[in-house]
């Protein structure tokens, strides 16, 4: 494909999901794209919206600089294997998959990535070409990774705005299965035990505990497929924890018992302050990264009373997708702003 006489480099994307389609979007402002799915209703949305230039097979992504992966973790590793096929050592070949030691020992020019971004909802419909702006986009080198490539892959993640981090593989899967993998079944236990009983006191702090809980079921049990030694280490140490609390109450050590909390508490403070939460009234509100677009967010707020403690850029939009935390000391002032922004038309979680 060619501008202006100036031939523009070509990038495809196998899966037009969320992520995918997103992907595709923020891509195409920098490279001609091509797409597929298994979904042909899917790819026929993907070409009457714009979302990629073109439909190919992926058996005929021969030509392009870089695949990049983002089908269903089911079908990841046998779908990257398929791209190396059909582009041999000619292209780089990447993936957006949330673990990351799958991949080990595949052959090809193989750089794993996977960006910390998402929303609640699903498919290619969700998608927005700022769902990646300001987020940690993980870089995973495998030993037959070039350092060619992973620069290259740097770069894109630049390109659509997102901060790149270098990360072996094994930490990659070990990290998330303490801050992602194992707090999704935590809530998930957590939704699962309580609710049944008479709900009607469920306040906000249950359902602020159970909110990932709404997650795809399918996805996160493929996740602990994959990553299994690892949630299940961290979830043993989870249920440790736990277990000592119940010690504690049975024996009516109270004093043990609030020393306990203090301690996760005081660490909870820290990171809390390291991320630039000041309460955990928060919402997070999905803007592009433009100038102007914290100013409008800010000014609609104070113009209808409402007090901000605290706003942030967050670098990890997974789950929440996100751009702009906002932080208010008081519950009202954050049913206030939400309110506000829903009926301003902005996306808030």
């Amino acid at each position: 494909m060619t501008e202006n006489g100036k031939k523009i480099e070509t990038v495809a994307v196998a899966g037009l999901g969320l992520i995918g389609a997103s992907l595709a979007l923020a891509l195409k402002p920098f490279y001609n794209v091509v797409g597929c799915d298994s979904n042909k209703t899917t790819e026929e949305y993907a070409l009457k919206n714009g979302v990629v230039n073109e439909i190919r097979p992926l058996k005929k992504f021969t030509g392009v600089s870089c695949v990049f992966v983002c089908t269903p973790l089911y079908a990841l590793e046998k779908t990257v294997r398929e791209a190396v096929a059909a582009v041999g050592n000619s292209a780089v070949v990447t993936d957006v998959g949330s673990v990351k030691r799958i991949l080990n020992g595949i052959e090809g020019r193989i750089v794993g990535g996977h960006p910390m971004a998402g929303t609640e909802r699903s498919g290619i419909e969700a998608a927005k070409p700022h769902l990646f702006e300001n987020a940690t986009y993980c870089v995973v080198p495998y030993e037959n990774s070039r350092q060619g490539d992973v620069e290259y892959v740097k770069e894109i993640a630049r390109k659509i705005k997102a901060k790149p981090l270098v990360i072996s593989a094994d930490e990659h899967d070990r990290l998330a299965a303490y801050y992602s993998h194992m707090p999704h079944l935590a809530a998930y236990a957590l939704a699962g035990t309580a609710l049944g009983n008479d709900s009607s006191v469920a306040g906000s702090g249950f359902m602020d505990s159970t909110r990932i809980a709404c997650s795809d079921a399918r996805f996160w049990a493929q996740v602990c497929e994959l990553n299994g030694e690892n949630v299940l280490r961290a979830l043993g140490e989870y249920i440790d924890g736990l277990a000592d609390l119940r010690e504690l109450l049975k024996r009516g050590e109270y004093e043990q018992l609030e020393n306990k909390l203090r301690e996760a508490s005081e660490k909870r403070k820290i990171l809390s302050a390291a991320r630039g939460y000041v309460s955990d009234l928060t919402l997070c509100v999905d803007v592009k990264d433009e100038v102007g677009s914290i100013g409008a967010v800010v000014s609609l707020l104070m113009g209808g009373g409402v007090n901000i403690a605290n706003l942030r850029i967050l670098d990890s939009r997974e789950g929440v997708g996100g751009a702009l935390m906002l932080a208010f000391e008081t519950r009202r002032d954050c049913v206030s702003a939400r309110n506000t922004l829903i009926d301003a038309g902005y996306s808030v979680s």
